[in-house]
């Protein structure tokens, strides 16, 4: 409830609601403890280690994500004078489990969700016809997301109005805007079915092959959701969960919504496409200084975009 009242988006919320029960479970079975008040370093430290354990059930990096989760619920506890002191702020570095978590994290040839061509197609053909021949009823969704390598919440909770066409030196580009509005803020400010931090609010042009996704939906003046159906209906969903779900109904060895997102990342910058180019396209905070001196640039994210659409070579949408 501490962290709660700092403001914090519902999914993290939720994570941490989680964890701290996790926590409650292990202490009272392990040592009878029933108040967080009551715990010390010494618990905390042996909690650490059970959960980077097998016995804990979790992945390493889900580790890691609770050992944070507790730290932040504890430190606002600390902050709202409800606890003295937060067991888990200066425990000493385990190097053995910090190594674990980053060989598990490192990304190779053989370890990572980059999509080859023919995975891609073969998820475009689930999505495009069913058994019955039937269009998923999120197609469009999916379509935008896999040429844009968006994230899933950005794209769908996109309104009409956020179909905009924008005019550079004579060139008309055809874009999505991934903009905050009364149904989709910033979740690090704690709003519902938010975008990820400031940096997600960008412009991106479409490839020529999705322009007729943005002739069926454009309408400057209408402020309505575009794919109405992904709306959160709950505090802890997010926008685009039911498409989610749908495709890991759908497709084999689902590698999740976050692959597009991975695989033009990859392509972008195998094919030489200059780093803040692809953090442009992407919603990604730049490493220096200068970044924030740095405007987004129309022209050379559309050519990106266009090397990304032809890697996976999707048909025009109709």
């Amino acid at each position: 409830k501490a962290k709660e009242e700092e403001g914090i988006a519902s999914g993290t919320l939720n994570g941490m609601t989680k964890a701290v029960e996790r926590l409650q479970g292990w202490t009272k079975g392990n040592y009878s403890l029933h108040l967080p008040s009551t715990l010390d370093d010494e618990v905390a430290k042996n909690y650490r280690s059970w959960l980077f354990s097998n016995e804990s059930g979790l992945s390493l990096s889900s580790v890691g994500k609770e050992f944070r989760y507790l730290n932040s619920v504890f430190n606002a506890a600390v902050k709202q004078d409800l606890l003295e002191e937060n067991p888990f702020r200066n425990l000493p570095k385990d190097r053995r489990s910090a190594m674990k978590q980053k060989l598990e994290a490192r990304k190779t040839v053989d370890i990572n969700k980059v999509l080859t061509p023919e995975q891609a197609m073969a998820i475009y053909e689930r999505m495009n016809s069913d058994k019955r021949g039937n269009r998923d009823s999120g197609f469009d969704l999916f379509y935008l997301q896999a040429v844009t390598g968006t994230r899933i919440q950005e794209v769908a909770g996109l309104r009409r109005c956020d179909f905009t066409e924008r005019n550079f030196d004579g060139k008309s580009y055809k874009c999505i805007e991934v903009v905050r509005w009364r149904g989709r803020g910033i979740a690090v400010m704690g709003d519902r079915g938010g975008l990820k931090n400031p940096q997600s609010e960008r412009i991106v042009p479409l490839p020529l092959c999705a322009e007729a996704i943005w002739q069926k939906h454009s309408e400057p003046n209408n402020q309505a959701p575009a794919f109405p159906r992904e709306e959160p209906k709950t505090e802890r969903a997010h926008w685009g969960d039911n498409l989610a779900r749908r495709m890991r109904d759908k497709v084999p060895d689902f590698p999740g919504t976050h692959a597009w997102r991975e695989t033009l990342i990859n392509n972008l910058l195998n094919s030489s496409v200059p780093v803040r180019i692809v953090e442009m396209v992407t919603g990604k905070t730049g490493n220096t200084p200068l970044s924030q001196y740095t405007s987004d640039d129309l022209p050379s994210m559309d050519k990106a975009i266009s090397i990304h659409a032809k890697h996976l070579n999707f048909p025009t949408y109709k």
